[in-house]
């Protein structure tokens, strides 16, 4: 979706966007800075975000599943274009694999599953409740099939 949707369907304004844009700028030099400094470079990542009592908020997690990780020092860019036939080191690098930080997130998770399953549920159940989503992007309920 692109700033002319998200105006068109009435989801922001245009002052909103800039909050959003500076926003996910600001979490984008904070991850890249961690991650830099532990030998990982930050590829992309996911940010979805919000509205609850007119205030824009960022209403998913930022957690290894949004994102998509490079080992520093590999040629791992140049295997995906294609440019070279072999992925190795090429530089001095990190070791320290992206699955060692998807394990620390899971880890914790793991801990804390009953609190944050509980969560999930209570979020769902007032959205479910409360919003009615194709009304807020002004599209009926397409017909059912008798």
């Amino acid at each position: 979706m692109n700033d002319d949707h998200i105006i068109r369907f009435n989801l922001a304004n245009a002052d909103e966007l800039s909050s959003i844009k500076a926003t996910a700028l600001r979490i984008n030099q904070i991850l890249k800075e961690y991650f830099d400094s532990i030998g990982i470079i930050l590829v992309d990542f996911k940010l979805e975000f919000g509205r609850y009592n007119d205030q824009i908020l960022l209403a998913d997690e930022i957690s290894p599943d949004t994102c998509r990780f490079w080992e520093k020092g590999t040629n791992r860019a140049e295997f995906f274009r294609g440019e070279v036939n072999k992925y190795g080191w090429v530089d001095t690098g990190s070791s320290f694999l992206p699955s060692e930080v998807s394990a620390a997130f899971l880890w914790a998770q793991i801990e804390d599953i009953d609190r944050i399953q509980e969560r999930r549920k209570e979020i769902w159940q007032w959205y479910d409740t409360n919003v009615d989503l194709l009304s807020l992007i002004h599209i009926s309920e397409p017909p059912r099939p008798s």
